[in-house]
C-alpha cells in the first residue's frame, strides 16, 4: 500500500492523528534521507555478501550452502539498524506534543488517551516497517544460496517485526512517562 492510499485509510478510518503525523513525516526531508541511507546500507552490504558469494573465484560446489552465513550477517545488519533508528523516530512522538504545548489540546477532543498513543504508535511504525520490509527480498535470496530452512527464514522475519514494534511499544512508553524527547531517547537506549 502506498502512502497515498494509507493516508486515505487513515482519513476514512477516522484516524486524525495518524494522518497529521503520516502527513507531517512525508512533508520532512529527513525521513527520504534515512529511508535511502539505510536502504543504501542494507542493499550495499548484501550486494557485497552476495557477489562474494558468486564471484570469479567460487565454483559452484563452494558456494552451495553459504546462504547462512549471508542470513545470519543481514540479521545482524538489520537488528542492529533497527536498535539505533527506532528509538531515533519513536521517541518524540508525544514528547514533541509536550514540547509544543499541544497535548492538552489532544487530550481536550473526543479521542481518548488509548487513541492518542495508538494512533502515535501507528504513525511512528509505518515507516519503520517500510524499512523491515525492505529487507525481505534479500533475505528470501539468501535461502536461495542454500543452508538455511523456510522455517529460519520466516523464523527471521517475525524477529525483525516484532522487534521492530517492541522497540516502538517501549520508545512510545517512554516518550509518555518523560517531559522531553531527550530524555525518552536516553531512557529507551538504556532501557
Amino acid at each position: 500500500m502506498t502512502a497515498v492510499g494509507m493516508w486515505r485509510s487513515a482519513t476514512s478510518l477516522g484516524l486524525p492523528i495518524l494522518k497529521k503525523d503520516l502527513t507531517e513525516l512525508a512533508a520532512q526531508k529527513r525521513t527520504y534521507v534515512i529511508r535511502f541511507a539505510y536502504a543504501l546500507v542494507l542493499f550495499v552490504t548484501a550486494c557485497t555478501l552476495f557477489y562474494a558469494n558468486i564471484g570469479v573465484s567460487a565454483g559452484a560446489g563452494q558456494t552451495l550452502g553459504r546462504g547462512g552465513d549471508h542470513f545470519s550477517a543481514l540479521l545482524t545488519l538489520q537488528l542492529a539498524a533497527l536498535y539505533l533508528i527506532v528509538p531515533l523516530l519513536t521517541a518524540g512522538a508525544i514528547t514533541a506534543e509536550k514540547e509544543r504545548e499541544t497535548l492538552a489540546l489532544l487530550l481536550l477532543t473526543t479521542l481518548t488517551p488509548r487513541q492518542i498513543v495508538l494512533q502515535k504508535f501507528a504513525s511512528r511504525m509505518t515507516p519503520i516497517l517500510s524499512f523491515v520490509f525492505l529487507s525481505f527480498p534479500l533475505l528470501a535470496i539468501t535461502y536461495t544460496f542454500g543452508g538455511i530452512t523456510i522455517e529460519e527464514l520466516l523464523m527471521g522475519i517475525l524477529l525483525l517485526v516484532s522487534t521492530c514494534l517492541e522497540l516502538g511499544a517501549f520508545a512510545i512508553l517512554c516518550s509518555a512517562h518523560f517531559r522531553t524527547t531527550v530524555q525518552a531517547l536516553a531512557a529507551t537506549y538504556l532501557g
